[in-house]
């Protein structure tokens, strides 16, 4: 799929398998090429809940965010960032949530190119509204709480896969054995 940088986005369908259930397990995994990384510029990659609860992932300043979030006070929101992200180039990206009704340590991880990047205290995903690629599906968070409306994603997204189950570093490394 590619994307011009405006308005384009993919939304994904609502389902009792994506969006319409509770889930304590969910790895989101894809390939992701972002044309200009040197931007002050967000641009969401994958974005998935509301302002309550959700998960999402984008680029800014050659840097690639994965955020999770809950309900206000027992899981605020958080950010994992990685190194520099190359403009032009494919890379693979993961978010892997094992959670439950609580919020426990290290239920929400982030892999690049197949290594973790790091991980976040995190509980279940509940039912919510939407979920999208290439851009924002409705309201979201980001790392410096600054809103906005213009976060597309001026790049390319590919093999795009949504387990409902927390694949294990292993299966999420030969996920991203192509590199």
């Amino acid at each position: 799929m590619r994307f011009d940088g405006r308005d384009d986005r993919v939304a994904i369908a609502n389902s009792r398998d994506i969006n319409r259930g509770t889930h304590d397990e969910r790895t989101v995994s894809m390939w992701f090429k972002v044309n200009n990384t040197d931007t002050k510029r967000k641009q969401v990659i994958y974005d998935e809940g509301s302002n309550a609860r959700g998960m999402n992932a984008y680029v800014q300043d050659d840097l690639l965010y994965f955020g999770s979030w809950g309900k206000a006070g027992n899981n605020p929101a958080s950010f994992v960032k990685t190194n520099k992200v190359s403009s032009g180039k494919w890379h693979h990206m993961a978010l892997v949530l094992d959670g439950q009704s609580a919020v426990k340590p290290n239920a929400f991880t982030a892999y690049l190119d197949g290594r973790k990047v790091g991980s976040l205290a995190a509980s279940q995903m509940l039912s919510h509204d939407a979920a999208s690629l290439g851009n924002l599906s409705g309201s979201t968070k980001f790392h410096d709480g600054k809103g906005g409306s213009f976060y597309g994603l001026h790049g390319a997204i590919d093999e795009v896969k949504i387990y409902n189950d927390a694949l294990s570093s292993s299966q999420v490394n030969k996920a991203a054995e192509f590199i």
